[in-house]
C-alpha cells in the first residue's frame, strides 16, 4: 500500500466507553459573563485535551447548547445529564500524542457503527487513493471515478474528474464524497463543497463494506457536467467570482 508522504502513519488511537460522570472539567469564569475558559479536562482521571470536535459531538449527543455553560458550571450540566438521561454512556476516541496529553475526538452512541483509522488507510490504498491527509478525526483522500478521469478543457485549462472522500474515524458524522476537478497545469484543484456536489454515504452495520463499495463503483456523470458548467461560468465572468468562492475550495 503506497501512501503520500503527508499521511501520518504513526497516529495511534484508543477507543473506549465512559459515562458523563467520568468527565471532569476545570473552567475559569471572567467578570464579563462570557463563556468560561476551560483550564483542563479529565476522562477517568486521565488529563486530556478536548478538541472542538469533541464539544460539537457532545452538544449533539446530549442536546445541550454551548451557551448553557454561561449560566451553569460543567459539573452542574454533567450531573443533570446523569440524572435524567437514560443514554449517558458514550463511546470515545482518543488520539495519542508523544509529548502531550491525548486529544479526545468525537463521542458517539455505543451502538453506532465505526470504522477505524487503519481500516480507512487500507481501503484508500486498495483503491489507489492519493493526496491522503488526516485532521482531527477525519481522513481525506482523492480518487478517480469509476468511468475514468475524462479530461476536459475549461477556459483554456485542462482538467480531470476526481472526487474527494472524507471518512470520520471517531464515529461522529457520515463519510462524504465531494466532486472535484484536478487542474493539469499545476496539479491543484477545485472541490465542490455545495450540497449539489456532495454525496453522503449511507451506512449499514459494516462501514468498511459500505465505503469499499462506493470506492469500487462511484461515478456521477450529471454531477461532473454541472461542475464543469459552474466552473466554466466562474472562469468566464467576473460576476461569478463570488459564486466560485462560495462553491469551491480552490
Amino acid at each position: 500500500m503506497e501512501l503520500s508522504m503527508n499521511t501520518p502513519l504513526e497516529k495511534q488511537f484508543e477507543y473506549g466507553f465512559a459515562k458523563i460522570s467520568d468527565l471532569r472539567v476545570a473552567a475559569v469564569r471572567d467578570e464579563a459573563g462570557n463563556l468560561p475558559h476551560i483550564a483542563g479536562v479529565e476522562l477517568k482521571g486521565q488529563p486530556i485535551h478536548a478538541t472542538p470536535r469533541f464539544w460539537r459531538s457532545f452538544f449533539s449527543r446530549f442536546h445541550v447548547a454551548e451557551n448553557t455553560f454561561r449560566y451553569f458550571s460543567h459539573a452542574e450540566v454533567f450531573q443533570r445529564i446523569s440524572t435524567i438521561s437514560p443514554c449517558e454512556t458514550f463511546r470515545y476516541c482518543l488520539e495519542h500524542k508523544e509529548e502531550s496529553h491525548p486529544n479526545i475526538l468525537a463521542i458517539s452512541p455505543p451502538s453506532r457503527p465505526l470504522i477505524e483509522y487503519e481500516e480507512v488507510l487500507d481501503l484508500i490504498g486498495r483503491y489507489e487513493g492519493d493526496d491522503i491527509t488526516y485532521h482531527e478525526g477525519v481522513v481525506r483522500s482523492t480518487h478517480a471515478p469509476r468511468s475514468g478521469e475524462h479530461p476536459v478543457e475549461i477556459g483554456g485549462d485542462g482538467f480531470k474528474n476526481r472526487y474527494v472522500l472524507t471518512v470520520p474515524i471517531d464515529g461522529h458524522g457520515l463519510p462524504k464524497i465531494h466532486l472535484a476537478l484536478l487542474r493539469l497545469l499545476c496539479t491543484n484543484g477545485a472541490i465542490g463543497h455545495h450540497r449539489a456536489f456532495r454525496t453522503d454515504i449511507n451506512l449499514g452495520k459494516d462501514i468498511k463494506y459500505s465505503v469499499g463499495r462506493v470506492l469500487d463503483r462511484y461515478d456521477n456523470d450529471n454531477g461532473y457536467a454541472a461542475l464543469w458548467q459552474r466552473f466554466e461560468s466562474a472562469q468566464s465572468s467576473w460576476a461569478s467570482l463570488r459564486e466560485a468562492q462560495q462553491l469551491y475550495k480552490i
